[in-house]
């Protein structure tokens, strides 16, 4: 049965940041990240659980919650539970192509310099804020990462007629400690990674750590998030079962090639080739990233080595 409190899982995430009924959480959610202050917001794909189990069932979406501001502004908010290979091409194609959605709605007949406009007036600025239960990036220790268009000779941002940045993408990674984030970013920080909401922590974070508690949810979401469950640890099995597959298979191909240079090398150099295929067929599978580096030992670079294979 699982009592986990943190959102880790898709319904969680939908049913906290998605449900018409949490909007207020969403919408403080969104200020403490971005640093906003957004009055209300409005789930453009909203959170029910006939629909989620028809349409999503227990497969994570690409994009998890897309919000829309009173001005038409669209905040996508994505959760991400391992690494996946061009993470970073995927986030800026769904930005690009929110940032295009709204054009020509709005056909305004006039502008302050009297020009007239009927498309690009529409336009708004896009936010992206991306939960990564995983480091993306390895060269620091900085859980929160704002991203915007940025000239670096010129030292100055690229931004949209009222002055926003014409697109600002968060990143929190939440592998990273917690202590050096400031402000509500920390509450959030300790409750999506561990599912606790500090003493101190504001009433909206609270809240939502009240919402995902599995005794809190329905018989129905109950009994999706256990189907979930069990369907993970089938796959851990299997994990554990193409590695000492493909283990065994390595030794013997080095005890093989052994007897010409060496048996001790032979064996080593096969575990690694067995090692090796074992992730080709973990990748075949479309198993993440992160559970392939994990069970196998490899870096995620040879990961993704492998992957382009």
């Amino acid at each position: 049965m699982i009592k986990k409190t943190a959102p880790s899982s898709d319904l969680q995430f939908k049913k906290l940041f998605g449900s018409p009924e949490n909007e207020w959480i969403l919408v403080a959610f969104i200020n403490d990240l971005l640093d906003l202050d957004v009055e209300s917001a409005k789930v453009g794909n909203p959170y029910n659980i006939r629909s989620f189990h028809k349409n999503s069932g227990l497969q994570v979406t690409e994009v998890d919650v897309i919000a829309r501001l009173a001005d038409g502004t669209l905040v996508t908010i994505e959760m991400q539970i391992a690494h996946k290979a061009f993470f970073i091409e995927r986030l800026m194609h769904y930005l690009a192509e929110k940032y295009s959605s709204n054009f020509g709605i709005e056909k305004l007949e006039k502008i302050k310099n009297g020009r007239h406009e009927v498309k690009y007036s529409s336009l708004r600025p896009v936010y992206s804020i991306n939960i990564l239960y995983y480091n993306q990036f390895q060269e620091d220790d900085e859980p929160l990462h704002t991203f915007v268009p940025y000239d670096i000779k010129n030292k100055t941002i690229l931004k949209s007629e009222d002055g926003r940045p014409i697109w600002t993408v968060v990143t929190l990674e939440l592998l990273k400690p917690s202590e050096k984030l400031k402000g509500n970013s920390g509450y959030w920080h300790e409750f999506l990674k561990k599912g606790n909401a500090a003493n101190k922590a504001p009433k909206h974070v609270k809240a939502a750590s009240k919402i995902v508690e599995y005794t809190n949810l329905s018989k129905e979401e109950q009994a999706m998030l256990d189907a979930a469950q069990r369907a993970k640890a089938d796959q851990e099995a299997e994990f554990a079962y193409q590695w000492i597959k493909g283990e065994q298979s390595g030794i013997a191909k080095g005890e093989k090639s052994g007897i010409a240079k060496g048996r001790q090398e032979g064996i080593k150099e096969g575990v690694q080739e067995g090692i090796k295929e074992t992730a080709r067929k973990m990748l075949k599978k479309k198993m993440s990233f992160e559970d392939i580096q994990e069970l196998t030992g490899l870096t995620q670079t040879e990961v993704e080595k492998l992957s382009k294979e």
